[in-house]
């Protein structure tokens, strides 16, 4: 700073130089001066300019002072070791966009005017609440119409199957009820036919002719008479073997004759006819065996004489026997007709129609209510429904307005489950994870839950999304929100082998070259050339030139090499 004592001296040269100005002009010159300017506007005017020259005079002699004490200070400047620069630069930094995690776009199904808006922005709704209706009228009409059509087809399809009056179908049920009976007691009388049958064809050998043969039941049965036809007594005994199996077969099938459904014991009749005539078919053989019997002393003629008796009575009972159980599969088949006329009677009377005339009105109600069920369809399409339950965050109609088919009209949205969704570049895809953690706009905490395994085809960009952590964060469905994603890097940053990031504002380019400073022990920077790699959101790769070791610094703009400074870490 400069003294009062040097102010004052340079103030008094001024106004010497003044005084001497005046001193030096001639005696007449000067007298003539004062006189022409020796006014008080000239006097005012001269205080001035002296003022404003001893103002100058002093503002000079003020900075002359001031530079002459400037001191030069070193820029302050922050270097960090550029492995752990790279860890900082690992964090990836970029933007989002908060949406619900359930939620649902409001679309116009088709053209046409606003007729009502039944919600505002901000209204809690619940899944299917009608938000708007579009001009309905036809719709409506259509509904109607298709209506009265359904109440049509449903009293003439219930006319067609009514049914006839309570007391004609008492009658037909009890028709159906007394054929039933009969049918039953048809079948009792069956089995007894059956009953029959077996003992007959038990009595016609264990207790007839079984007495002609020798071992009758074994595995050579001989006639025990001598007969010159030859043929049909060899066919008797060859018979007798074989019938062995059909006399087992009745005497087993007689214990269980009585458990015999209706349809087994018609197949017992025609099984047991078939045997029957096997039996009578060997029972002739043994008449005309008799016929040719030679008598001897053993076998005289009466005893042949008796034989015949014999074989002819077991031949009427067989005969017998197969009338009875043609007779019987008679009866049963027509107590089975007349159960079938009864019961289809009893249908016709419930049904009141024909089963073809009940199809075809059955058919046309089913045709009634689908033509019904797509009018309701198209109705439908005139509503704007909540697709999920939740606030309505956006709402772009009015009363009034004409949308187009499929429009966007607004959204509904779960402001209680929200999420952010952001998109990444490819080339740094490979730093994040699912369930990595991130931060949002600084102070929210959420977790990736998922990472979309291909690039969107218009932003170029890999979707990711971040569900928050805590149950109420105070964010707007829609807003823009910065992310950051934390600790997530792809490879072990800690290893020697890992790259080299660092901020681009640490770089010094000069034409093709690259470098970064560093400070010596003498506080005076120095530049290192560097080879540079990928470029990383703000951050590049430093393929060589410097180790993970080295001290650097973060901010290269506006320094020089041997340059000091001040390190501040």
């Amino acid at each position: 700073m400069i003294s009062f004592s040097t102010l004052r001296r340079k103030l008094g040269d001024l106004g010497h130089v003044i005084i001497s100005a005046y001193t030096t002009m001639p005696m007449p010159h000067t007298r003539a001066f004062v006189r022409r300017y020796s006014t008080k506007r000239t006097g005012i005017a001269l205080l001035i300019i002296v003022i404003f020259l001893g103002f100058g005079i002093g503002k000079s002699v003020v900075n002359s002072g001031a530079d002459s004490e400037t001191v030069v200070i070193p820029r302050q400047v922050t270097t960090s070791p550029a492995g752990l620069v790279s860890q900082l630069e690992s964090v990836l930094e970029t933007t989002g966009e908060v949406q619900s995690q359930t939620q649902g776009d409001l679309r116009a199904q088709r053209a046409g005017v606003i007729t009502s808006v039944n919600a505002r922005v901000g209204q809690q709704v619940r899944a299917g609440t009608i938000i708007a209706s579009i001009e309905n009228a036809s719709e409506r009409a259509s509904v109607a119409q298709a209506q009265a059509t359904v109440a049509q087809a449903t009293a003439s399809f219930n006319k067609i199957s009514g049914g006839t009056r309570d007391e004609q179908l008492a009658v037909l049920k009890a028709n159906t009820a007394s054929a039933l009976q009969s049918m039953n007691e048809t079948t009792a009388s069956a089995r007894n036919t059956l009953l029959s049958a077996y003992a007959a064809s038990d009595t016609a050998f264990s207790g007839g002719i079984d007495v002609f043969f020798s071992n009758p039941d074994g595995a050579n049965p001989k006639l025990m008479f001598v007969s010159t036809n030859s043929s049909q007594a060899i066919a008797a005994e060859h018979g007798r073997f074989i019938l062995e199996n059909t006399i087992n077969r009745h005497a087993a099938a007689s214990e269980d004759v009585s458990t015999l459904s209706n349809a087994e014991v018609r197949t017992e009749i025609d099984v047991l006819e078939k045997e029957m005539l096997e039996i009578k078919s060997m029972l002739d053989n043994v008449i005309s065996a008799l016929d040719g019997a030679v008598p001897t002393a053993s076998i005289t003629t009466t005893t042949i004489a008796s034989y015949k008796t014999t074989a002819s009575a077991a031949r009427t009972s067989i005969l017998g026997t197969l009338s009875s159980l043609s007779a019987a599969r008679g009866a049963l088949n027509a107590a089975q007709t007349a159960l079938t006329v009864a019961q289809e009677n009893e249908s016709q009377g419930i049904t009141g129609a024909q089963p073809e005339d009940v199809a075809v009105a059955q058919a046309q109600l089913e045709s009634a209510q689908a033509t019904l069920a797509q009018a309701v369809a198209q109705l439908e399409n005139t509503r704007v429904r909540a697709p999920v339950t939740g606030i309505v965050t956006i709402l772009t109609i009015d009363k009034g307005d004409f949308v187009t088919s499929f429009q966007d009209i607004g959204l509904v949205a779960n402001d209680n489950a929200l999420e952010i969704e952001t998109f990444v570049a490819p080339n740094t895809i490979d730093r994040i994870a699912v369930g990595g953690r991130a931060l949002i706009n600084r102070k929210h905490e959420g977790v990736i839950t998922s990472i979309a395994p291909g690039v969107d085809p218009v932003k170029r960009q890999v979707e990711v999304r971040i569900a928050l952590v805590a149950e109420s964060v105070p964010l707007t469905h829609g807003s823009r929100v910065s992310v950051e994603f934390l600790n997530l890097a792809s490879q072990d940053i800690s290893k020697d082998d890992a790259s080299i990031r660092v901020p681009i504002s640490s770089l010094k380019l000069v034409g093709d070259d690259a470098f970064v400073f560093v400070v010596n022990e003498e506080n005076i920077l120095e530049s290192m050339p560097v080879k540079l790699g990928s470029v990383v959101q703000s951050s590049i790769e430093i393929v060589s030139g410097i180790n993970r070791n080295t001290e650097i610094v973060l901010d290269a703009r506006g320094l020089t090499e041997g340059t000091t400074v001040i390190v501040s870490n």
